[in-house]
């Protein structure tokens, strides 16, 4: 059993109307700036120095929400202190249809492409994993977390929780 503090990192929102990006970040409309990558990571380094364990900390990022430069930094700072990335990724058919319409590819595609695909990575829900998803998930060494009672609540769908397991990806239960 693991607990953990998440801090949430996230530099971007997007907000989807169909396959169009109408309204480009909820920043924008709300007339709210995000706070930048270094900031967030400095944030991330102060919390870390007043924990007593590691293993009650991880970091929270998402794909979908957080620029390429936050993605990486998460990662790094992850690794450097030994705890998990924890992202949230494939929750929804939102988010299945987001990563092809922002960079051309699926988001567990383009956080291997990115290297933040990898053993510290536990990826939350992978609802709507293609089987390519899923071979990449393999291949990193990551781990999905599958929330049932939260994907049902929302009706977001079932994880594909045997093809994961098959495929030799680390499946654990979750409440989200």
């Amino acid at each position: 059993v693991r607990r953990g503090n998440r801090y949430a990192a996230r530099n971007r929102e997007r907000v989807l109307f169909g396959h169009d990006t109408a309204a480009d970040s909820v920043h924008e409309v709300f007339h709210v700036k995000p706070i930048h990558c270094e900031n967030q990571i400095k944030n991330r380094e102060v919390l870390f120095s007043y924990l007593t364990s590691a293993l009650l900390a991880e970091i929270d990022t998402a794909p979908q929400r957080c620029t390429q430069e936050l993605l990486v930094a998460c990662d790094d700072l992850a690794r450097r202190k030994q705890v998990p990335c924890h992202t949230h990724a494939l929750e929804t058919k939102v988010q299945a249809v987001t990563g092809p319409q922002l960079y051309g590819k699926s988001l567990i595609a383009y956080m291997h492409e990115l290297g933040v695909l990898n053993p510290h990575t536990t990826l939350a829900h992978a609802v709507w994993a293609s089987d390519a998803d899923i071979d990449l998930m393999a291949a990193s060494g990551c781990s999905v977390v599958h929330n049932t009672i939260s994907n049902l609540k929302l009706g977001a769908g079932v994880a594909p929780v045997r093809r994961l397991i098959d495929a030799g990806v680390p499946v654990g239960l979750g409440t989200d």
